[in-house]
């Protein structure tokens, strides 16, 4: 008999056509594989017997079971050449994880996209790669380690809903400056060559302010 392994959600957002869920990274390997076992097909399997990261492993399996929970059944995961994830169902998907969480969208709607990060130093001293001097100094000191978290985390969320690839962070993207609040929407836009897209995406701080989670439901039309 299969074990079932319990998530622990920290944030889930329904409606009639999308659903994001937030869930901690579970550590207990072996019995989410068990749990999931009978669901994956060969090729899945070979996929994970691959993966030599324990990390990865558990990041793979508990973004797994967190599809199998929003949907009530399991869908297995499919990937295009430029390694965008996709269902053969009738929802889009993106998936995002940092440390400790895994961030999960599904979406009725076309080209969502959902990033999760963690606050820290890493992204703070890379800020003048994707970001220029005057949206940095935009806001307050105590304002601006969250801004730039938020601006890194809206682009990696533009970057996915693009699909296309072979985007400049700081040329092609750009977040508009915004209030910064427990949670909230971000107007931006993807600018390359001929193509201009106004996006709204929404974000909200999970965790105290420790971790900044940016989405977008997706639309109607392909970009």
């Amino acid at each position: 008999m299969n074990t079932q392994v319990k998530l622990i959600t920290i944030f889930k957002k329904e409606s009639k056509k999308h659903y994001i869920q937030v869930s901690e990274i579970k550590k207990n390997t072996n019995e989410m594989y068990s749990s999931l076992k009978k669901s994956l097909s060969v090729v899945e399997k070979d996929k994970f017997a691959q993966i030599k990261s324990i990390k990865r492993k558990n990041e793979w399996l508990t973004v797994r079971l967190m599809l199998k929970e929003l949907l009530g059944k399991y869908s297995e995961i499919f990937y295009t050449e430029k390694g965008k994830p996709y269902l053969k169902k009738k929802y889009y998907i993106s998936i995002s994880h940092t440390k400790n969480f895994a961030a999960v969208i599904i979406s009725k709607f076309k080209n969502p996209g959902i990033d999760i990060e963690i606050l820290s130093d890493r992204i703070y001293n890379i800020a003048n790669k994707f970001m220029y001097d005057n949206e940095i100094e935009y806001y307050k000191n105590t304002e601006r380690q969250q801004f730039i978290y938020m601006n890194w985390s809206a682009k990696e969320t533009l970057f996915k809903i693009y699909e296309k690839g072979e985007l400049d962070f700081k040329k092609n993207l750009k977040i508009h400056p915004t209030k910064i609040k427990k949670k909230g929407k971000i107007n931006s836009e993807i600018t390359k060559g001929d193509f201009r897209k106004k996006i709204k995406l929404r974000y909200k701080f999970l965790n105290n302010t420790k971790y900044i989670l940016v989405w977008y439901k997706g639309n109607n039309s392909n970009l």
